[in-house]
């Protein structure tokens, strides 16, 4: 079967192709709904239940392209694919859609095993957005995973709650000066008052890295406060 000739004829050549047995054949017909875009929403969330990973690794990383929101509710099924690579692209892929409704399903994937997954919930939560995983978030930055910190504290200055910066300033004496650099870079995106002195302490910090960041959090959060902006 000569895809390239047969996708382009009409859609139900599209669809013979997301049935075709070979596999490869199927990810080629995903792609090409990608470049169809808002039209192949329906047959990219059918494409989610492929018997084959790498067709629905595919098929989330194409909603996630077209950015329709309509695709959340079946993404979030998703969240539960046997493949740890398909639902770390998924959990990409709703934090690109930024629907409120995935934040609960993204807290429980932020708790899963596979880290990758874990890694790419905690973004995905930061780039939603919604306050309801602040608690989540400032518990992560107690994590023994110091990427999971690292993570946990760009998504809290994403967010941008105030009932982080108390987490946040107790980041600052992590250990691993990527996330002090991280929780300093929040505490300024945040912008409350209680962050000025331990950033102060931060432009002491051993590591250059996070003296640097914390000078720049520190300018911007006094301009804040002064301007109101």
């Amino acid at each position: 079967m000569e895809l390239a000739n047969n996708i382009s004829v009409n859609a139900d050549a599209v669809n013979e192709a997301l049935h075709d047995d070979d596999p490869c054949i199927r990810v080629m017909a995903v792609k090409f709904l990608e470049r169809m875009s808002m039209s192949a929403v329906l047959p990219l969330i059918d494409a989610l239940k492929d018997e084959d990973s790498d067709v629905r690794w595919a098929a989330a990383a194409a909603l996630g392209t077209i950015g329709d929101a309509s695709a959340s509710e079946a993404l979030v099924e998703a969240l539960h694919d046997e493949d740890p690579e398909v639902r770390q692209q998924v959990t990409e892929t709703l934090g690109i859609l930024g629907d409120a409704r995935a934040v609960e399903p993204l807290i429980e994937a932020s708790r899963e095993a596979e880290p990758l997954v874990r890694y790419a919930a905690i973004i995905a939560l930061g780039k939603i957005g919604h306050t309801g995983a602040v608690g989540l978030l400032s518990d992560a930055l107690c994590d023994d995973d110091w990427e999971v910190r690292k993570r946990a504290a760009w998504a809290l200055g994403k967010i941008g709650d105030q009932k982080a910066v108390v987490p946040l300033i107790v980041a600052l004496r992590d250990g691993h000066p990527v996330v002090r650099k991280r929780a300093a870079e929040a505490l300024g995106s945040i912008g409350d008052a209680r962050a000025i002195d331990p950033l102060e302490n931060a432009k002491r910090d051993s590591d250059l890295s996070v003296r640097e960041v914390a000078l720049i959090a520190l300018s911007k959060l006094q301009h804040y406060l002064v301007n109101g902006i």
